[in-house]
């Protein structure tokens, strides 16, 4: 299980990759499970917002490289399975 700053600090990354690497979006299912079984949502953490604006500055300084990186640790598809949770998934 993940702690609760490395949770926020993944979410913030994958949201902010959702948001700009034109492939991939979120993986709800993953997403609800957490929130459910800890009752951490991101999206009303002081420290999750601020990683938000951190990580949008990173992807728009170099956006493929920030896309790669995001898909090789987010990417539920990676065999034999993303470096540390699968929160993206391929968009329809």
């Amino acid at each position: 299980m993940l702690k609760k700053e490395q949770f926020l600090s993944y979410s913030a990354g994958a949201i902010v990759a959702g948001m700009y690497c034109g492939k991939l979006e979120l993986n709800g299912d993953f997403f609800a499970g957490y929130e459910y079984g800890t009752g951490i949502s991101p999206s009303l953490d002081p420290y999750f917002r601020s990683e938000m604006k951190r990580l949008e500055k990173e992807a728009e300084g170099d956006l493929k490289s920030y896309c790669s990186l995001a898909r090789l640790m987010f990417y539920k598809g990676n065999k034999p399975k993303p470096l540390v949770a699968p929160l993206l998934i391929d968009k329809p």
